[in-house]
């Protein structure tokens, strides 16, 4: 609202006087991921991404980011791969409690959404555009979630495609 507000009186300064075209209606989230992200219908080939193995212990420095920048993850990547971004929020919020807790776990999960190193291989994304797809990072992790649980159905049928990302029913009630 504050942004079709500010286009608002942008245009009715620009004009001198208010009218039926002064307004135009402006997306509150702009997708700004690279391009070339890559579809849910495939995984990735065997070294189609960047996942070098110093990426499998945690970081010394873990990136964070506040609610509002999460919230614009969720939404844009939801709507890029289909996936209800309340779904991307909620996974993670359990899987590290919006970064705070990222493992490893102790079965070896990892990372911002907490995905196994052979699950990533497959669905990890380099939605940052840095050239290394890297589940410590939150734009990646969350791309990665959307495009894993897309993959799963979760365009129609959200309840199967999270119960495939934790086989735990209390984890799709949760």
């Amino acid at each position: 609202m504050k942004r079709l507000l500010a286009v608002g009186i942008a245009a009715l300064a620009l004009s001198g006087s208010a009218g039926a075209d002064v307004f135009k209606v402006v997306p509150s989230v702009m997708p700004s991921a690279p391009a070339t992200l890559p579809s849910a219908e495939l995984p990735n080939t065997p070294g189609s991404i960047e996942f070098p193995a110093a990426l499998l212990q945690r970081p010394a420095f873990v990136e964070t980011r506040t609610y509002d920048q999460l919230f614009t993850l969720w939404q844009r990547n939801g709507t890029l791969y289909g996936v209800p971004w309340q779904v991307l929020a909620a996974i993670n919020k359990i899987e590290s409690n919006f970064g705070t807790n990222m493992g490893p776990s102790s079965a070896g999960a990892i990372g911002w959404m907490q995905f196994m190193p052979s699950t990533w291989e497959r669905c990890g994304v380099d939605a940052d555009g840095d050239g290394i797809a890297n589940p410590w990072s939150p734009d990646d992790a969350i791309a990665a979630a959307a495009r894993y649980l897309a993959a799963s159905g979760g365009g129609s049928d959200v309840s199967r495609a999270v119960f495939s990302y934790n086989h735990a029913q209390w984890y799709v009630d949760e």
